[in-house]
């Protein structure tokens, strides 16, 4: 990506959320689904926008926010703002799952909580779920 561009995706990540450090990917334009488990099916939330996902500024001595999700919705005022931990055994965090499907990527979260991010091009999802795999592979 070029420089200028994601200092400026940098500085609009960061009126949201101050604690925004570095940018894993940025994708152009997303919907948003979540699982209705109770229903067994996918609800479009009325969320869509470009997606960030990055790295936060973590406090070592406190269990910290280690990264993010934020899709800026261009249809209402409220935008998806997820936070995650990485998974940890010693401090009984489960694991975050997630798995792609052509245009989708899917995440479940340590809740419980099913999302999944549409994205026109197919490239964009590839990129995403390599971005996340690689940020929960790093110690």
């Amino acid at each position: 990506m070029d420089p200028e561009k994601e200092a400026l995706n940098l500085r609009v990540v960061k009126l949201h959320d101050k604690e925004a450090q570095n940018l894993l990917f940025v994708g152009t334009f997303t919907v948003v689904y979540k699982f209705d488990s109770a229903n067994s099916s996918w609800e479009k939330m009325p969320i869509q926008g470009p997606l960030f996902f990055y790295t936060r500024h973590q406090d070592p001595k406190v269990l910290d926010y280690g990264a993010a999700f934020l899709v800026l919705n261009q249809h209402k005022p409220e935008d998806l703002f997820i936070r995650l931990v990485k998974p940890s055994a010693f401090l009984d965090i489960p694991s975050i799952e997630s798995q792609i499907d052509d245009k989708f990527v899917m995440i479940k979260l340590p809740d419980g909580t099913i999302h999944s991010f549409w994205f026109a091009n197919p490239e964009e999802s590839k990129n995403l779920h390599s971005a996340m795999s690689k940020w929960l592979s790093e110690s």
